[in-house]
């Protein structure tokens, strides 16, 4: 039995060139389209911040005096909280639900003193 070497001719070798001068064309396309996309997206992000700057200046001066009110708001809150929690709490202890561990452990000195007992043996 003879095997038939498969050879490419010239033909079949420009069609693998076309195909990858189109695929790289394409890939081109995509990549300026994306590119696009994200100069797009950097300028309307751009333009947003510009005018949320403008914007949180603005109430950046507002929120400044808002600001020192409501920490005076927060300490006052905290010290009636703590106040509150003080009167609250509870006098009794609960007892604790959980059992406790019933078998004995053994420590070094027990072990030791079983060792000594089989060596005399």
């Amino acid at each position: 039995m003879t095997t038939k070497k498969t050879t490419t001719t010239k033909k079949t070798m420009k069609k693998k060139t076309t195909k990858k001068k189109t695929m790289k064309k394409t890939t081109e396309k995509t990549a300026e389209k994306m590119s696009r996309k994200k100069t797009i997206k950097k300028m309307t992000i751009k333009k947003t911040t510009k005018k949320n700057l403008k914007t949180m200046k603005k109430t950046a001066k507002k929120k400044k005096i808002l600001k020192k009110t409501l920490k005076t708001m927060k300490k006052t809150i905290n010290t009636t909280k703590k106040t509150t929690k003080k009167k609250t709490k509870k006098k009794t202890k609960k007892k604790s639900t959980k059992k406790k561990n019933t078998r004995k452990k053994i420590t070094k000195k027990t072990m030791k003193k079983k060792t000594t007992k089989e060596n005399t043996k």
